[in-house]
Formats: structure tokens, sequence, C-alpha cells
């Protein structure tokens, strides 16, 4: 069945364009893409969830192709994953809790005791 849309998810914006013949070119369907999420182009990847289930990156024409080739009915859905970002995340350290005062003491003295 020819392709005729393809559906983009970025964080949860989802998009969906005419999949153009220029679209299913590599090279133009990541400019648009980067257009579309006002992203850089070289800080994504695209990916594909396969009959097997797994995520799949489309990093060239013939991964493209492959994942054209594998697309549910007429519809191709993509995904934009930053690779960097994720490792960045787990990178930084988990928000420590406030440090706690300590308890000022309490005075057990009465005034009898100063007299």
């Amino acid at each position: 069945m020819p392709l005729k849309s393809i559906k983009v998810r970025f964080d949860q914006d989802l998009r969906r364009f005419a999949a153009s013949a220029e679209l299913q070119q590599f090279a133009a369907l990541q400019a648009r893409v980067a257009g579309l999420f006002t992203i850089d182009a070289t800080s994504f990847v695209l990916s594909y969830k396969d009959e097997d289930g797994d995520n799949v990156s489309v990093t060239c024409q013939e991964e493209l192709d492959e994942a054209i080739a594998s697309a549910s009915g007429d519809i191709l859905r993509l995904a934009v994953m930053q690779p960097g970002a994720s490792a960045r995340q787990q990178e930084q350290p988990k928000p420590q809790p406030a440090p706690r005062s300590p308890t000022p003491p309490t005075d057990t003295t009465s005034p009898a005791d100063f007299a």
C-alpha cells in the first residue's frame, strides 16, 4: 500500500503531514522534522516501532526505506529522540531534600532557678 501520511511525535507534540515523494528522502524528511519542531537537524534521531515492538533508529536513506516498507497501512509513524538528552538527565544529581535545621533546645529553666 502506498504511503500517504507521516506522523511524527516529539515529547507530547504529534504532527501529521502528507508523505510526498520528496519527504520519503531521508535528508528532506530530517529537515522537515527539524523545522516542524524547531530543533537542530543534527540533535535528534528518528525512530519507529517495528513488527516486534522494538524501537528502531532511522539514520540514513536505507533505514528510512525499511521503515516505510514496514509501515502499517498507509501511515509511517516516527518518533523524535534526542540521544544526549536522556544521558544528561541521568547524569544530573537528584534533588536532595533541604537540610533539616537543628531543633532549638527546650528551655527547662524556671524563673525560680535564677532567684
